[in-house]
C-alpha cells in the first residue's frame, strides 16, 4: 500500500466516476478540493484505492481480492493513530465481508449511512419573510461547527467557484446554514448546520429549503446523506423531499 502521487490522482477519479453510488466525498479528494490522501496498491498501474478525506469519511473500493494490499491495510488500520478517526465505506459486498473480517482482529463499530435522492413532487417551496444571505469569505473562515464549509473546501475561492451556501438571518444572528459539502457539474450534496442555540426551531429546514430551490434554479440534483442513527437528518431530508435510496455500511475501527 503505497501514497497515490497527486500527478495520478486523475486515476482515482476515472475509476469513481464508474460507480452509481454516491461518491462525492471521495471525488472532492481526487480532484483536490478538499483535504486528503489517497492509497494505492500501485502508482504505475492502480488496481485497489483507499481515499481518505480530512473530513474522517474514506472509500474502499478497486480490486477487493488484492492479498497484499489488503494484509497492509490491516496492519494500517491496527497501528495508524489516524485510522481510528475514519469511517470507512465501500461499494459491495466484497469488500464488505473484507471489513467484517477485519472486525475479527479490531475493534469495530458499524454504522449505516443512508444515501436519499430527491423526489420534486415532494417538495414545497418556501414561503417565509426570514432573511437569507449567501455565505462569504468571512462566513467561511469564522464559522465554528461541525459541519462548515471550512471542514469541507480546501479555500474559499474552491468554495465560491464550485459551490454555492446560505446563511440564515434571526434578529442579526446567524442562526443556520446549508451548503454544497461535496458537488459536481450536474450535484450538489446538502451540508447543514444550526447553531446553538437556535435548535429545534425549525431554522434547518427552512436554510436548507433556500438551498434546495437554488440547485433547482441552476440545473443542479440535491442529494442528502447521513447516519442512520442521525435520526434528526434523517427526518429532516424527508420533510425537504428526499426519498430513501440505499442504506450501506460504515465501518470504523477503534485499535
Amino acid at each position: 500500500m503505497e501514497r497515490l502521487k497527486s500527478i495520478n490522482y486523475d486515476k482515482a477519479t476515472q475509476h469513481l466516476k464508474e460507480y452509481q453510488d454516491n461518491v462525492l466525498f471521495a471525488l472532492a479528494v481526487s480532484t483536490h478540493k478538499c483535504k486528503g490522501i489517497i492509497y494505492t496498491d500501485s502508482n504505475e498501474c492502480p488496481q485497489t484505492f483507499y481515499i481518505v478525506s480530512e473530513y474522517g469519511m474514506s472509500w474502499l473500493c478497486g480490486k477487493a481480492d488484492n492479498q497484499n494490499f489488503n494484509g497492509q491495510l490491516l496492519t494500517y488500520l491496527k497501528h495508524n493513530d489516524e485510522a481510528k478517526k475514519q469511517w470507512i465505506q465501500a461499494p459491495n459486498k466484497d469488500w464488505w465481508d473484507l471489513l467484517t473480517k477485519f472486525a475479527k482482529e479490531l475493534d469495530v463499530c458499524i454504522d449505516n449511512r443512508v444515501n436519499f435522492y430527491f423526489d420534486d413532487d415532494s417538495f414545497i417551496s418556501i414561503d417565509t419573510d426570514d432573511e437569507f444571505q449567501e455565505l462569504n469569505e468571512n462566513d467561511f473562515n469564522s464559522l465554528d461547527g461541525l459541519v462548515t464549509p471550512n471542514h469541507f473546501w480546501n479555500d474559499y475561492s474552491l468554495f465560491q467557484k464550485y459551490s454555492k451556501g446560505f446563511k440564515l438571518i434571526v434578529d442579526q444572528e446567524i442562526v443556520a446554514i446549508a451548503f454544497g459539502a461535496y458537488t459536481d457539474e450536474h450535484h450538489l450534496e446538502i451540508g447543514i448546520e444550526t447553531f446553538q442555540p437556535y435548535q429545534k426551531k425549525g431554522y434547518a429546514k427552512l436554510v436548507s429549503s433556500k438551498l434546495i430551490e437554488y440547485c433547482l434554479e441552476n440545473n443542479l440534483t440535491p442529494m442528502w446523506s447521513c447516519r442512520l442513527q442521525n435520526t434528526g437528518s434523517f427526518a429532516l431530508a424527508q420533510k425537504v423531499g428526499f426519498r430513501l435510496s440505499a442504506i450501506t455500511p460504515y465501518y470504523n475501527f477503534k485499535k
